[in-house]
């Protein structure tokens, strides 16, 4: 990954008594599409950090990082989008969403009907199939 990230992000996950799910939230703009959590990279925070942070705010959900996923390039509103996804788990509730967002936990099955992006629809494949190798 030659260029430094510019957004980082979480694919969260849980683990329920039947099945293994994923968070997902509405987008910012878009109140009935899914994405994955994630945001921009503030001055003098890793990506790591970002992620934990973004997943708080964007979904009120506390999740540790486990490992990186992978990255998603693409054209944003504002200019050339690069970010890294964790694979991230599920430590708790936090405070309630601070931007209004609501939230989703899906088995992989369910979230790849939901999400939009097949770029995202791959990022959960690779962690359902991570999660289940831990």
């Amino acid at each position: 990954m030659a260029k430094t990230a510019t957004h980082a992000g979480g694919v969260v996950f849980r683990r329920d008594p039947d099945a293994v799910r994923f968070l997902l939230v509405t987008a910012k703009n878009q109140t009935k599409e899914w994405v994955l959590p994630k945001g921009h990279i503030e001055e003098g925070e890793s990506a790591p950090e970002t992620a934990v942070r973004e997943v708080l705010e964007e979904s009120g959900v506390k999740a540790q990082v486990v490992e990186l996923l992978g990255r998603l390039e693409f054209d944003g509103r504002r200019g050339w989008i690069r970010a890294d996804f964790f694979l991230m788990e599920f430590t708790g509730d936090g405070p309630a969403s601070t931007e209004g967002r609501s939230r989703v936990w899906l088995t992989h099955a369910e979230a790849d009907r939901a999400l939009v992006f097949p770029d995202a629809r791959q990022l959960v494949a690779k962690a359902s199939r991570v999660v289940e190798a831990m």
